[in-house]
């Protein structure tokens, strides 16, 4: 991965762009304006912090997240489980 501060757009990019190479990801971006020194017309333009992946470190990367994501969604649903049962057993029987 590459990582690029400050990359200049002038339209708000997209946050994640698949190109035949690679894919950029739009870690942060502020719109300002910007006046040319000559004519001192206004123009709005983004500044962005970019990663740069390769396709096949991308493709690793959002694995890494699925799998971490599906790892949490399962720790979650046991919690669930045991907090349920945990009701249901205080309960008095009727």
């Amino acid at each position: 991965m590459q990582k690029f501060i400050g990359v200049e757009y002038d339209h708000k990019p997209n946050e994640v762009e698949v190109y035949k190479s690679g894919v950029d990801v739009i870690i942060k971006c502020v719109e300002t304006q910007e006046e040319d020194k000559e004519t001192h017309a206004t123009r709005t333009v983004w500044i962005c912090d970019v990663d740069r992946y390769d396709l096949q470190e991308y493709v690793y990367v959002q694995q890494n997240n699925y799998n971490k994501m599906r790892e949490e969604i399962t720790q979650t649903q046991v919690g669930l489980a045991e907090v349920f049962e945990y009701v249901t057993s205080a309960q008095p029987s009727a």
